[in-house]
């Protein structure tokens, strides 16, 4: 989970500093709940990736849950971070000879937080290639989430073009990295795989599944910053019995598949139960 998106000081001091001169923008594009999510810090729950991996199918982009097929949608996407659903939903097919030019850097920054820290107590007046390389960090680690875990070059045009106020389909690229991530995870095995997008799943998962989960004290209802800084509760032991039960599940999933119904049913609907792990598989069987 090395591409897992981590809140610094330095970044929280760069988004207020850039604020009173493109916060206006920021909300013209679509980009102001996000970058305001940016500055709230998650704390990963790794057992609740090993636990829903294993119910993703390629096959359907879907989780396929005893009651049936779930799975981030657009709808989601826009809920939970603002993005804009309409304009152009690829960062490969800008070209606008209006937009700014910026050549790639010639440094290769080795993370995100190099980039943050060359504009660290900068005291000037923010100038325009601050605010690109800004959306540049932005969307590379939320958005499109690059396996190198720092900022790739192939979206700078995309920041340039962002820079002018022009809205692209932002929250469509979301989903669209978010399918990519989760099946190259499943393909590849190791959850390493999962990539950056494994906050939008632990955020969807957090909203849909909220009683698995413990949430910081609010008088209000649940808001984006509260599913963003929740606890697992009782998923914790449940992935772990799930993880042990999956080569017996799958050596008789073509000879039983109602087994293999009933013991997810099982780990699923008594998170809660006080049973041992034995007692409850039996209970499944």
């Amino acid at each position: 989970f090395k591409l897992w998106p981590r809140v610094s000081s330095q970044w929280v001091e760069w988004v207020e500093r850039l604020q009173p001169c493109f916060g206006e923008q920021w909300k013209s594009v679509g980009l102001w709940n996000l970058i305001e999510m940016s500055k709230v810090g998650m704390s990963r729950q790794s057992s609740l990736f090993d636990c829903m991996i294993r119910f993703w199918s390629p096959c359907s982009n879907a989780f396929l849950f005893p009651w049936g097929p779930m799975s981030p949608t657009l709808y989601d996407i826009h809920l939970f971070t603002g993005l804009p659903l309409i304009g152009p939903d690829s960062p490969y097919l800008i070209n606008d000879s209006s937009d700014p030019k910026l050549a790639p850097p010639r440094y290769c920054f080795p993370s995100y937080i190099a980039v943050v820290k060359q504009y660290e107590s900068c005291p000037d007046v923010p100038s325009v290639t601050e605010h690109i390389m800004f959306l540049w960090v932005l969307i590379c680690q939320y958005i499109f989430c690059p396996i190198s875990g720092k900022p790739s070059s192939e979206y700078l045009p995309l920041a340039c073009s962002l820079s002018t106020g022009k809205v692209y389909n932002l929250g469509a690229m979301l989903l669209g990295s978010f399918y990519q991530g989760i099946n190259s995870c499943v393909a590849n095995n190791p959850l390493s795989k999962l990539g950056g997008v494994a906050w939008l799943l632990q955020v969807w998962t957090a909203a849909y599944f909220s009683k698995l989960f413990s949430f910081p004290t609010s008088s209000g209802s649940l808001s984006i910053t509260s599913l963003m800084q929740v606890n697992l509760a009782s998923l914790r032991w449940t992935s772990l019995i799930f993880y042990r039960l999956k080569p017996l599940m799958t050596l008789r999933l073509r000879q039983n598949p109602t087994l293999v119904h009933l013991i997810v049913r099982g780990l699923l609907l008594i998170p809660g139960s006080k049973m041992r792990p034995k007692n409850l598989f039996l209970t499944s069987c």
